[in-house]
């Protein structure tokens, strides 16, 4: 249509060029027949020129318009075809980001390296957000402890306290206790299923307990002693200054995470 258009608009230019010459002609012409020097059907021969450059003229420009408005017919079936290829690629990106999501949500990752010292769940089980599927034990020395204590003591505790704890199987004499940082206090009691995930099959925890996360002074003199026993797994003992009470701990972050059904 493009092309179209320019071959119409040259032709135009040229007929209006015609046209213009044709009546400078005329001009002439009648001025020469009012003399007396050419005859009248001369001037009728360039009126008639004049009038079917005139036709030839108003047809250029109806052709021209009806090109125009083909163009623009085109043009907006081209953008009615664009915002509906748009709308196609928004639904296609959408279904492609929630597929991806989907997919997503098959995959567990483990927060940090390790190995996995064991799985909760078999093929073909079905997992919700929130389920324990297996234990993973992270590279490098624990820095963390997770103790549980008692609801009656939770008032004797606080942020920042220091705590003794010693590794259960090695003799305190030989070895010394290491010092811990008390970070965090849970709020809410911790269920006995979530004990029993950290603590195994160890001793039981008779009535409401919390949830205490301890983490290790790294300059204790008697760290680098017990370095090598400390381990994903191992149960220590906390000893809190205030009311000499002992409560079970076990070594956590970073020695040993959950691994969680996402």
């Amino acid at each position: 249509l493009r092309l179209q258009e320019q071959l119409i608009q040259r032709r135009i230019t040229i007929q209006a060029q015609t046209r213009t010459r044709l009546q400078g002609q005329l001009s002439r012409s009648q001025r020469l027949e009012q003399r007396g020097l050419i005859s009248r059907v001369a001037l009728e021969d360039v009126e008639t020129q004049i009038d079917a450059a005139k036709t030839e003229l108003v047809l250029l420009h109806q052709q021209l318009g009806e090109l125009t408005n083909q163009a623009a017919a085109l043009q907006r079936e081209r953008e009615r075809e664009q915002w509906r290829l748009e709308q196609e690629r928004t639904k296609a990106m959408d279904q492609k980001r929630r597929a991806e999501f989907l997919l997503e949500q098959t995959v567990i990752r483990a927060p940090q390296s390790g190995i996995v010292e064991a799985l909760r769940v078999k093929p073909d089980d079905v997992v919700q957000a929130g389920n324990i599927v297996g234990k993973l034990v992270p590279d490098g020395v624990p820095q963390q402890v997770t103790a549980f204590i008692a609801e009656k003591d939770r008032a004797f505790l606080q942020l920042g306290a220091s705590i003794r704890l010693e590794i259960d199987g090695l003799p305190s004499a030989e070895f010394g206790t290491i010092q811990g940082i008390i970070t965090q206090i849970a709020t809410d009691f911790t269920s006995t299923q979530d004990i029993r995930a950290l603590i195994g099959d160890g001793p039981s925890l008779n009535g409401s307990h919390l949830r205490v996360d301890i983490t290790l002074d790294t300059t204790d003199p008697h760290l680098p002693k017990m370095r090598p026993y400390l381990r994903s797994g191992a149960q220590l003992t906390a000893h809190f200054a205030l009311r000499k009470r002992r409560i079970l701990a076990l070594v956590l972050a970073p020695l040993r995470r959950w691994l969680e059904g996402v």
